[in-house]
């Protein structure tokens, strides 16, 4: 539930990141020199204490406003992301606090991975079952003279996003890491082709 609130959240943001860049590449020149070169989160801030008065039906004046009601709409979101951050912290932390032993492993990444196997017990059986659920099995896709390897379309994609993450800091943070993926490179094609599984990269 907790995720839910907070996908639902970050959505929103997105959108309001995307209102404000509009609304400043239409204003007049004044108002875009206002925040011009500033990063989102100071511009944000700078329009929540911004003071616009004159009469609305002026275009400047217009777009002052609106700025500032975009502004207040996104720290309130930020502040609600914060704070449900916060808690599924704490619920990971309590819960689960060995996954957070695990190199390249955060509360964000943490959840995102418990969720849909806490939601699946049944399935969590064996390695290859994690692989599964995680759309991280390999499936033959050979063709002709050509022997390769995809993986699944299937199972959970916020859990296969997570390890995903998981995959790429350990490959430039972690030295055993970054040893089997050389191995894995020199027997084929790249990178590409022999991408490490996740089992093998996730144990601690």
């Amino acid at each position: 539930m907790l995720r839910t609130a907070r996908t639902s959240a970050m959505m929103a943001c997105t959108v309001l990141l995307n209102q404000i860049s509009g609304a400043l590449t239409s204003a007049a020149e004044e108002v875009r020199a206002k925040y011009r070169g500033t990063t989102s989160e100071a511009r944000a801030n700078a329009m929540v204490y911004s003071r616009p008065f004159g009469d609305p039906s002026d275009p400047v004046v217009a777009t002052l406003r609106t700025l500032k009601r975009l502004g207040t709409r996104d720290r309130f979101l930020s502040g609600e992301i914060t704070e449900t951050d916060a808690e599924l912290a704490i619920i990971v932390s309590t819960h689960a606090p060995k996954f957070l032993d695990v190199n390249s492993v955060g509360t964000a990444v943490a959840y995102q991975q418990l969720v849909p196997f806490g939601d699946n017990p049944e399935r969590m059986e064996s390695e290859a079952t994690f692989a599964a659920l995680a759309s991280v099995v390999p499936v033959p896709a050979s063709s002709g003279k050509t022997n390769r390897h995809r993986l699944s379309r299937g199972g959970d994609r916020q859990a296969n996003s997570a390890l995903c993450g998981i995959v790429l800091t350990r490959m430039s943070a972690d030295s055993r890491t970054r040893e089997y993926v050389a191995n894995r490179t020199e027997d084929g094609p790249g990178k590409k082709g022999n991408l490490p599984l996740p089992q093998t990269l996730c144990r601690p």
